[in-house]
């Protein structure tokens, strides 16, 4: 299964705010600096990310993001459901194929889906960042 850049970008972000020391607010543009992504881009995932409570925001000169939520509690699996909009392998309900109704490459499929959202579901973001010192290097994010 290959994940949209959406989905990639919101995780990369939960990476970095979840790297930050003692919550440190984070602007949009700090964010894709570091990952060289898109900023309009950035901004409709944090929206998402904002709006399935991921993430708090802070307005004005001083604002930023940050995680409004433990990165013990945000479930890898859980952030994939929540930004992939199709997690199904194959479409078979477009009617094109003429052996819809007696194939079962789709129930294969739909099965290896389910074995890998369960294993991604045994991971937190805590699992992700918990050899931090490499990745704050990478990032360049200052202490």
């Amino acid at each position: 299964m290959q994940l949209t850049s959406f989905t990639d970008y919101a995780l990369r972000t939960l990476i970095y705010l979840g790297l930050q020391p003692n919550d440190r607010l984070v602007s949009v543009n700090e964010i894709c600096e570091h990952f060289n992504m898109s900023r309009n881009h950035v901004i409709k995932v944090t929206q998402q990310l904002s709006q399935k409570e991921y993430i708090a925001s802070a307005r004005g000169r001083q604002g930023g993001i940050r995680l409004s939520r433990s990165v013990d509690t945000i479930n890898i699996g859980q952030v994939i459901r929540d930004f992939e909009k199709r997690l199904t392998p194959i479409d078979c309900e477009g009617g094109e194929c003429p052996i819809v109704h007696r194939c079962t490459l789709q129930q294969i499929l739909a099965k290896a889906q389910t074995a890998f959202l369960a294993e991604l579901d045994a991971y937190l973001l805590s699992d992700v960042i918990k050899n931090p010192a490499p990745l704050i290097a990478l990032l360049k994010i200052e202490a």
